[in-house]
Protein backbone atom coordinates (compact mmCIF):
# COMPACT_ATOMS: atom_id res chain seq x y z
CA UNK A 1 0.00 0.00 0.00
CA UNK A 2 1.55 3.77 -0.87
CA UNK A 3 1.36 4.66 3.04
CA UNK A 4 3.00 1.50 4.05
CA UNK A 5 5.85 2.73 1.54
CA UNK A 6 5.19 6.49 2.26
CA UNK A 7 6.22 5.80 6.12
CA UNK A 8 8.71 3.41 5.44
CA UNK A 9 10.72 6.17 3.37
CA UNK A 10 10.06 8.77 5.51
CA UNK A 11 11.11 7.10 8.70
CA UNK A 12 14.82 5.87 6.66
CA UNK A 13 14.91 9.84 5.48
CA UNK A 14 14.39 10.71 9.25
CA UNK A 15 16.84 8.60 10.83
CA UNK A 16 19.46 9.47 8.15
CA UNK A 17 19.16 13.32 8.89
CA UNK A 18 19.06 12.64 12.77
CA UNK A 19 21.95 10.52 12.54
CA UNK A 20 23.77 13.70 10.98
CA UNK A 21 22.40 16.02 13.41
CA UNK A 22 19.79 17.57 11.07
CA UNK A 23 17.01 19.05 12.69
CA UNK A 24 14.14 17.54 11.21
CA UNK A 25 10.31 16.46 12.18
CA UNK A 26 8.13 13.53 11.04
CA UNK A 27 3.98 14.79 10.80
CA UNK A 28 3.19 11.35 11.68
CA UNK A 29 5.34 8.72 13.14
CA UNK A 30 2.71 5.02 12.28
CA UNK A 31 0.03 4.38 10.01
CA UNK A 32 -2.27 7.07 11.69
CA UNK A 33 -4.14 9.81 10.63
CA UNK A 34 -3.77 13.33 11.80
CA UNK A 35 -7.51 14.12 11.77
CA UNK A 36 -8.31 15.01 15.34
CA UNK A 37 -11.07 12.50 15.61
CA UNK A 38 -12.84 14.59 12.74
CA UNK A 39 -16.01 12.05 12.01
CA UNK A 40 -16.21 13.83 8.39
CA UNK A 41 -13.94 15.27 5.91
CA UNK A 42 -10.97 13.31 7.50
CA UNK A 43 -8.98 13.79 4.66
CA UNK A 44 -8.95 17.89 4.38
CA UNK A 45 -8.79 18.00 8.40
CA UNK A 46 -5.54 15.41 8.14
CA UNK A 47 -3.85 17.72 5.69
CA UNK A 48 -4.64 20.80 7.79
CA UNK A 49 -2.83 19.16 10.58
CA UNK A 50 0.13 18.67 8.60
CA UNK A 51 0.05 21.96 7.90
CA UNK A 52 -0.19 23.20 11.08
CA UNK A 53 2.46 20.70 11.76
CA UNK A 54 4.55 22.29 9.75
CA UNK A 55 4.21 25.81 10.84
CA UNK A 56 5.46 25.33 14.56
CA UNK A 57 9.69 25.66 13.17
CA UNK A 58 11.03 28.26 11.50
CA UNK A 59 13.39 28.22 9.00
CA UNK A 60 12.33 24.89 7.80
CA UNK A 61 11.39 22.69 4.62
CA UNK A 62 8.36 20.81 4.11
CA UNK A 63 8.72 17.09 2.09
CA UNK A 64 6.04 15.44 2.02
CA UNK A 65 6.68 11.96 0.23
CA UNK A 66 3.91 10.29 -1.94
CA UNK A 67 3.83 7.31 -4.87
CA UNK A 68 2.16 8.42 -7.81
CA UNK A 69 -0.58 6.99 -10.12
CA UNK A 70 -1.84 7.29 -13.23
CA UNK A 71 -4.59 5.79 -15.76
CA UNK A 72 -1.36 5.51 -18.09
CA UNK A 73 0.31 2.12 -16.75
CA UNK A 74 3.97 3.17 -19.11
CA UNK A 75 4.55 6.22 -17.07
CA UNK A 76 7.09 5.70 -14.07
CA UNK A 77 9.87 7.38 -12.21
CA UNK A 78 10.10 9.76 -9.52
CA UNK A 79 9.25 13.57 -9.87
CA UNK A 80 9.28 16.51 -7.73
CA UNK A 81 6.12 18.91 -7.50
CA UNK A 82 6.32 22.76 -5.99
CA UNK A 83 4.25 25.34 -5.83
CA UNK A 84 4.19 27.98 -8.67
CA UNK A 85 4.75 31.03 -6.68
CA UNK A 86 7.43 29.69 -4.65
CA UNK A 87 10.86 30.17 -6.39
CA UNK A 88 12.35 28.57 -3.15
CA UNK A 89 10.34 25.32 -3.60
CA UNK A 90 11.16 25.27 -7.32
CA UNK A 91 15.42 25.01 -6.56
CA UNK A 92 14.58 22.38 -3.72
CA UNK A 93 12.12 20.22 -6.14
CA UNK A 94 14.91 21.14 -8.82
CA UNK A 95 18.15 19.37 -6.66
CA UNK A 96 16.49 16.65 -5.42
CA UNK A 97 15.16 15.84 -9.34
CA UNK A 98 18.43 16.15 -10.01
CA UNK A 99 19.89 13.11 -8.06
CA UNK A 100 16.35 11.42 -8.92
CA UNK A 101 17.81 11.63 -12.74
CA UNK A 102 21.50 10.71 -11.79
CA UNK A 103 20.56 8.09 -9.07
CA UNK A 104 16.65 6.46 -10.85
CA UNK A 105 17.05 4.80 -14.19
CA UNK A 106 13.75 5.84 -15.44
CA UNK A 107 13.32 8.91 -12.97
CA UNK A 108 11.31 11.41 -15.17
CA UNK A 109 13.38 14.47 -16.27
CA UNK A 110 11.84 17.65 -14.70
CA UNK A 111 10.19 19.28 -11.78
CA UNK A 112 6.16 20.28 -12.32
CA UNK A 113 4.45 22.80 -10.54
CA UNK A 114 1.55 21.24 -8.28
CA UNK A 115 -1.89 22.52 -7.58
CA UNK A 116 -2.24 20.70 -4.51
CA UNK A 117 -3.21 21.56 -1.37
CA UNK A 118 0.26 20.97 1.27
CA UNK A 119 1.85 23.31 -1.67
CA UNK A 120 -0.24 25.60 -1.00
CA UNK A 121 -1.13 26.36 2.14
CA UNK A 122 2.41 25.86 4.06
CA UNK A 123 3.92 28.72 5.04
CA UNK A 124 7.48 26.60 4.58
CA UNK A 125 9.02 25.84 1.08
CA UNK A 126 7.36 22.76 0.02
CA UNK A 127 7.37 19.93 -2.00
CA UNK A 128 5.73 16.56 -2.33
CA UNK A 129 8.00 13.87 -3.74
CA UNK A 130 6.10 11.18 -5.94
CA UNK A 131 9.07 8.42 -5.81
CA UNK A 132 6.97 6.51 -8.36
CA UNK A 133 4.05 5.13 -9.79
CA UNK A 134 2.82 2.01 -8.09
CA UNK A 135 0.39 1.93 -11.42
CA UNK A 136 3.54 0.71 -13.09
CA UNK A 137 4.11 -2.98 -12.42
CA UNK A 138 7.96 -2.37 -12.32
CA UNK A 139 8.02 0.51 -10.08
CA UNK A 140 5.50 -1.06 -7.66
CA UNK A 141 7.89 -4.17 -7.51
CA UNK A 142 11.31 -1.34 -7.46
CA UNK A 143 9.31 0.80 -4.76
CA UNK A 144 9.20 -2.43 -2.35
CA UNK A 145 12.61 -3.50 -2.10
CA UNK A 146 14.75 -1.45 0.30
CA UNK A 147 17.63 -1.58 -2.17
CA UNK A 148 15.05 0.96 -4.50
CA UNK A 149 13.81 2.61 -1.40
CA UNK A 150 17.54 3.67 -0.54
CA UNK A 151 18.61 4.82 -3.91
CA UNK A 152 15.23 7.20 -3.26
CA UNK A 153 16.04 8.21 -0.06
CA UNK A 154 19.71 8.99 -1.06
CA UNK A 155 18.64 11.20 -3.82
CA UNK A 156 16.61 13.26 -1.50
CA UNK A 157 18.84 13.39 1.21
CA UNK A 158 21.38 14.62 -1.18
CA UNK A 159 19.07 17.52 -2.78
CA UNK A 160 18.25 18.64 0.00
CA UNK A 161 21.89 18.69 1.35
CA UNK A 162 22.80 20.09 -1.61
CA UNK A 163 20.32 23.01 -2.21
CA UNK A 164 21.71 24.13 1.49
CA UNK A 165 25.20 23.68 0.40
CA UNK A 166 24.21 26.67 -2.22
CA UNK A 167 22.19 28.81 -0.30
Amino acid sequence: LEKDINLQISEKLFAIFKTLGIKCEMTRYEDVMLDGGASSHKKMHDLKNRVLASEKYENCVFVSIHQNSYTNHKLRGAQVFYDKTSEISKQIADFIQEEFKQNLDKSIKSTSPGNYFMLKCTYAPSVIVECGFLSNEEDEKLLQTPEYQEKIIDSIYKGIVNFFQIK
